[in-house]
C-alpha cells in the first residue's frame, strides 16, 4: 500500500475512495502546501459536478493568510460546501469552518 500526497499521507487508494465521495480533508497544521491541496481539491470536485462537497476539518493550528485563502475559495464555489470539525479547531482554521455558504448555496435557500 502506497502513501501519496494526495490524500494528506492517507493511503492512495483511501484518499481516492473519498474523493469520490467528495469529501475533501483538511488535517494538521493550515500551512500553505495544507490550503493550496484543499483548494485544488475542492475546485476540481465543484467541476466535476453540481452535488455538495464535504469539507473535514482537523486543524490546531495555521496561518490566517492560508485560512483566508479558503474561505475566499469556498465562497466562490457553485457547489456547497459542508464543513465538518472531526477533533480540534484552533486559530485561523476557525475561521474556514464558520466561512459563509458558497455563492451556489446561498442562491439555492434564497429561491425555496
Amino acid at each position: 500500500m502506497s502513501f501519496g500526497e494526495f490524500g494528506d499521507g492517507l493511503p492512495d487508494m483511501l484518499a481516492q475512495r473519498l474523493f469520490d465521495q467528495r469529501v475533501v480533508l483538511l488535517r494538521g497544521t493550515l500551512d500553505a502546501r495544507a490550503a493550496t491541496r484543499a483548494s485544488a481539491e475542492l475546485m476540481t470536485l465543484d467541476a466535476q459536478g453540481d452535488e455538495a462537497v464535504t469539507l473535514r476539518i482537523d486543524c490546531g493550528s495555521g496561518s490566517l493568510a492560508e485560512a483566508l485563502t479558503l474561505m475566499d475559495v469556498i465562497e466562490l464555489l457553485g457547489v456547497p460546501v459542508r464543513a465538518l470539525c472531526l477533533g480540534q479547531v484552533g486559530a485561523a482554521a476557525i475561521g474556514v469552518l464558520s466561512s459563509p455558504p458558497s455563492a451556489a448555496h446561498s442562491r439555492a435557500l434564497a429561491s425555496r
